[in-house]
């Protein structure tokens, strides 16, 4: 059996987007709503008993319903339920691609096995900015935060953008510090960032 990365995807690229307005059929499109944890696997289960029941009418042959139905009953069965998940999950399947993304609330959940997928959940997220870096900066301490709509991650900085400005001077002296000091603690930590952000 093949095996899918079954994360849970926050971002929808124009790439992906249009891999999937490509896809072969039969192709399964889903969106489920998750109001609580607690609800997030038995929601994905009935959302996958329903598609069961329209892959027998779409296509009889049982070997290819299992190929379909598999990837999604592995994910149901070991995708994380804490955090925040009072939001929607949209759920792509065809017999080459599996995506699972992140999405606003939507009105109206749906399960449909047809010759495409149905890509409008995904219009709106792929159409704004999703993603965002967070600079908190003081002289006693610099953090940086990989953002989106949904959490708020603190990236390591690894030794590359000073991590205060007692350390970037070397001194513990409580001296007061001059503009020509604090230039140079400004322009070190936007040295370190641009190679942070540029993957260096």
């Amino acid at each position: 059996m093949t095996h899918y990365d079954t994360a849970v995807e926050e971002f929808v690229t124009s790439y992906e987007l249009s891999g999937l307005a490509k896809a072969a059929g039969p192709c399964i499109s889903a969106t489920v709503t998750i109001p609580d944890p607690a609800h997030l696997r038995p929601e994905l289960n009935q959302t996958i008993r329903k598609l069961e029941r329209q892959l027998k009418v779409a296509s009889p042959d049982v070997r290819t319903a299992q190929t379909l139905l598999e990837p999604l009953r592995e994910f149901a069965s070991t995708v994380e339920t804490e955090g925040d998940w009072a939001v929607a999950l949209a759920i792509y399947r065809s017999p080459d691609i599996f995506h699972c993304f992140r999405v606003p609330k939507v009105v109206g959940e749906f399960a449909a096995v047809e010759d495409g997928f149905e890509l409008r959940p995904l219009l709106k997220v792929v159409s704004r900015e999703q993603r965002f870096h967070l600079l908190a900066l003081s002289q006693k301490k610099v953090r940086l935060f990989d953002c989106s709509q949904y959490r708020i991650q603190e990236i390591e900085l690894h030794g590359r953008v000073p991590h205060n400005l007692r350390l970037f001077l070397n001194s513990t002296m409580p001296n007061p510090v001059g503009n020509t000091e604090l230039t140079h603690f400004f322009q070190a930590i936007d040295r370190g960032l641009r190679k942070i952000l540029a993957g260096d």
